[in-house]
């Protein structure tokens, strides 16, 4: 079933710039499925597979994915200095709408955030979230200790915020505002208590954001995507 995403042009152009992989993945499953559909149709399915939101890039020998990459488990520990774990979505900068993941945590003391390194320079195997002075990076990047400490650029601070607010997470609403140059964060569904971690988000028309976690050495942990909201 379609998502009903309207049938516009602006749809249509965006969608015939996926890659050629995810067009080849998309348009062959529907010529198998279905001989014969209108080019629209297809592009349309194109572009409701490009908004999903996923667990991509991590580490296949510390982690497994399941649910159709929306649930990520710790297999083995190691220590969260040494992973990284990034989304699907590319998240312009430049943008007048406002993007919430909400994880359904079974994991303490994670590192969340968004980076704006290319997917070809995203390193799973080194994060950038712990020891911080030691990771330079030329992207800017914003994340979250979930003991309420924030990172940005080899800068760490302790913002307004006690510590009680991140313990026993069971939900988290991570929420990006590019127009405010905000990232934020609810827990468990606690909207008076809304975390502003940051509100001078970097933004360019080359820039662009994709969530990134970073997970402690529990084995057994894991950390569930349950929704993916771009209003």
């Amino acid at each position: 079933v379609l998502s009903p995403i309207p049938a516009n042009m602006a749809t249509v152009s965006k969608a015939k710039l996926c890659d050629q992989t995810t067009k080849d993945l998309i348009f062959g499953y529907l010529k198998a499925t279905h001989t014969q559909l209108p080019q629209i149709v297809k592009y349309l399915s194109m572009a409701y597979y490009n908004t999903a939101e996923y667990f991509k890039n991590y580490r296949r020998d510390c982690f497994k994915v399941s649910n159709n990459g929306t649930v990520i488990t710790n297999i083995k520990s190691i220590s969260y200095t040494r992973n990284q774990i990034f989304g699907h979505q590319r998240i312009p900068s430049i943008s007048n709408k406002v993007y919430t993941w909400r994880l359904k945590m079974k994991a303490q003391y994670c590192f969340f955030g968004i980076t704006s390194e290319p997917e070809s320079e995203q390193n799973t195997k080194t994060a950038f979230g712990a020891h911080i002075n030691s990771f330079p990076h030329s992207h800017p990047y914003y994340l979250i200790h979930s003991m309420g400490r924030t990172y940005h650029k080899g800068v760490s601070q302790r913002k307004k915020c006690t510590k009680t607010l991140f313990v026993s997470i069971d939900t988290l609403d991570l929420i990006l505002d590019p127009s405010q140059g905000k990232l934020s964060c609810i827990i468990n569904g606690n909207k008076k208590k809304e975390f502003i971690a940051f509100d001078n988000i970097i933004t360019g028309e080359n820039i662009n954001y994709t969530l990134t976690i970073m997970m402690p050495a529990v084995r057994g942990d894991a950390i569930s995507l349950e929704n993916f909201n771009v209003k």
